[in-house]
Formats: structure tokens, sequence, C-alpha cells
């Protein structure tokens, strides 16, 4: 399916003008960032085009997708379901309703909203778009949005940072997942392996 009408059939989908332009910024986004760091760029399209394709399930029924998922409903993620479960379950909707066939799209889809211990490329591209397209607004976005055309590692790490520093001073629970992310891509810059 042709990028354009992919983006056609999203609007449609999530019938949620605010969502739906979110969604073409952080496509855009990939776009830049795919060309800066010789990915492909359709696919980085793709994957940002549709990374909040589940944001139009409510929560009951992202609980419910889950569970049918065999995905464990913890504590942790009955405190946010809606913004914890969208991504996992974007990955789902992407292969049955946009016919999304491609693993490593799948997978920054489904890491977007708190990225993974293992990270490649585009799941990384994915990530930090969401948190830098045009239309956010928070203390050092404009740092970020620098910082990325010039180190991608460090600036995941640097969003990490802002992201557990939010969560702590709202005192909202900071899942492990995020931790044990900001963890490898910490000690992937300070050993300068690669993260497969």
């Amino acid at each position: 399916m042709k990028l354009e009408e992919i983006q056609d059939k999203l609007k449609e989908f999530l019938n949620d003008t605010d969502c739906y332009e979110h969604c073409v910024r952080v496509k855009d986004m990939c776009n830049s960032l795919a060309k800066q760091y010789g990915l492909d760029v359709y696919k980085a399209e793709i994957a940002g085009l549709l990374h909040d394709c589940a944001r139009k399930h409510s929560a009951d029924e992202l609980i419910y997708m889950a569970e049918d998922l065999n995905i464990p409903i913890t504590e942790v993620i009955l405190t946010e379901p809606h913004n914890i479960l969208h991504s996992f379950i974007g990955a789902l909707v992407a292969e049955q309703t946009f016919n999304i066939t491609d693993q490593e799209v799948l997978s920054a889809i489904k890491h977007h909203t708190m990225g993974a211990s293992e990270m490649g490329l585009l799941g990384k591209i994915v990530f930090i778009a969401d948190k830098i397209e045009p239309a956010r607004n928070y203390e050092d976005v404009d740092k970020l949005r620098k910082l990325v055309y010039e180190d991608l590692d460090s600036a995941i790490l640097m969003t990490y940072d802002i992201v557990i520093k939010e969560l702590l001073e709202t005192k909202k629970i900071i899942c492990d997942q995020i931790i044990n992310a900001r963890n490898k891509i910490l000690f992937h810059i300070q050993t300068k392996t690669k993260i497969l």
C-alpha cells in the first residue's frame, strides 16, 4: 500500500484530527531523521505515521485487547492503561488494519512510548520523533531537537532523563522498561559498543 493510501486510511480510522495531525508530524520527523542516519525513509515514515494508530481505542478496549494477547495487566499498567498499552496494541492494529508485516516497523510502533532495551535504528528514530515533533513544547525540547541531529543515542538518553524527571516531579510510577532502556543506552554510550 502506498504511503498516501495509508495516510488517508489512518485519517478515517482515527477520526480524531489532533491525533492524526500528530501522527503526520511524527512521520515527517521520522523522514528527516531517516535521511540524517541513512535509514529507509519509507519504513520510517510508515512507522511514524502509524505509531499512535491504537489511540482511538479506550483504556478498557486496550486492556481487553491486551488480555487477548496475553499481555499481563499489572498494577503499573492500570495506573495509565491508555498511555502504556496503546503502543503495544498499536503494533497489532498496524498489522491487522493496515496490513503492515515488516517486523522492524511493528517493533518500532510497539516500543515508541517507552523505548526498549534492544532498539534498532528505526525504533530509536520513532521513539525520539514522537517526543520532539514540532508541536511538542517542554523545557529543553529545543536542545533535544538540535542534539538529535548530532548524536542520536545522546538525544535518547536526554529524552529518558526528561521523562524520568517529569515522572518523579509528578509522583507517577516509573515503568521498569523505561529504567532498563535508559540504562542500556547509557551503557552503550559509556562503552561505545553497538546496541543491536
